[in-house]
């Protein structure tokens, strides 16, 4: 059977979900006081037991201006008895029409098995620029020019929360076509989650960064700045922390900034995917798309929600006229192809000076 998850089953789900992953008792307890939603929780039960489960977190998308409803689904778990057998399948898909009827428009998650996820319809919608800067890249002295230049204190970068996250983070999507909006509480699962897991969480009043240390060196999982003078001083501050033979790992969003600095410094990157999106009520998203002159038709071929199953006037004409097409290849008619889809520039001041 499969249903929402109440308030008998937490003991349950803490234990499955410690059986999956590698977080903290800690953690797990934070989680489930602070973050879990029976509502919004689905799990799979067989002989009142309780064998799968998955979570989701409410959220909102901007596209093109226009607020979509999402979720983003996390702790999907398995019973080690019971997996490889079908289960956390029978769960998720029925899960995804549950949310549908739910008027969610559209389900996002970031996944440890990105294929996996394709034969829900899932498909890549977001990425980021990776680059490993090696311990060496600078010397002294461009690390000296980097951080000293900007005249500003140095001894702060310890973890402080302040009341700006938002408005770095609106700085920073402003010119986005699509971007997801966070709420108190997403912030305060970032943060949270981040320092009990004894990870580096700076704030400071011209940036925000998150990062892990990893075996390599230093992961920056996420910077929010207010201009590239920020970036170039903060990232500086980084490589003095890391040692010889490590590595400063960054992954940042593609920004005016990031590409000039990535330039300008004279650094290798990469580019890898993030989030994948499944579209559960494609007209809801079609109508937020901006809309062009002799339009051409979608029509969508859903083996899971198959009340998605007909033809839809697109906003947008298409190279290729009217198309048929799969869950998967109406995310990327609609939020745009991996690695396009990561291609928007956003425009915010830059300077090094």
């Amino acid at each position: 059977m499969i249903r929402n998850a109440d308030l008998s089953d937490i003991d349950n789900l803490k234990c499955l979900w410690k059986e999956s992953f590698n977080d903290t008792d800690e953690f797990i307890q934070w989680f489930f006081e602070h973050v879990f939603e029976p509502e919004n929780s689905f799990l799979l039960e067989e002989n009142n037991t309780c064998i799968a489960a998955f979570h989701t977190i409410q959220n909102t998308l901007i596209y093109h201006g226009k607020p979509i409803k999402a979720v983003t689904i996390c702790g999907l778990s398995t019973c080690a008895e019971y997996r490889n057998k079908g289960k956390m399948k029978l769960l998720l898909q029925e899960g995804l029409k549950l949310l549908r009827n739910r008027n969610i428009d559209v389900a996002l998650l970031i996944p440890v098995q990105r294929e996996y996820y394709h034969k829900f319809g899932f498909e890549t919608m977001s990425g980021l620029y990776v680059a490993d800067i090696p311990h060496d890249h600078f010397s002294d002295e461009q690390i000296f020019q980097l951080v000293l230049s900007k005249n500003e204190p140095l001894n702060n970068t310890t973890a402080k929360i302040h009341n700006h996250l938002e408005a770095q983070y609106k700085n920073i999507t402003k010119h986005a076509d699509i971007f997801m909006t966070r709420n108190e509480k997403e912030w305060e699962y970032i943060l949270k989650s981040g320092m009990i897991n004894g990870e580096w969480v700076i704030h400071l009043p011209d940036i925000y960064i998150h990062a892990v240390e990893r075996e390599y060196g230093l992961e920056v999982m996420e910077i929010l700045w207010e201009n590239g003078s920020s970036l170039c001083k903060y990232i500086a501050i980084l490589m003095l922390q890391i040692n010889k033979g490590e590595n400063l790992r960054l992954r940042l969003g593609h920004t005016t900034d990031v590409i000039r600095f990535f330039t300008e410094l004279n650094i290798n990157y990469t580019l890898a995917p993030l989030a994948m999106a499944r579209i559960l009520i494609p007209e809801n998203i079609i109508k937020a798309m901006p809309a062009h002159a002799n339009n051409d038709s979608i029509t969508l071929n859903d083996d899971i929600i198959t009340e998605n199953n007909r033809t839809y006037q697109s906003n947008v004409q298409s190279t290729y006229g009217n198309i048929t097409v799969t869950p998967r290849e109406f995310v990327n008619h609609t939020f745009g192809k991996f690695p396009d889809c990561v291609k928007t520039i956003y425009i915010n001041d830059f300077s090094f000076e």
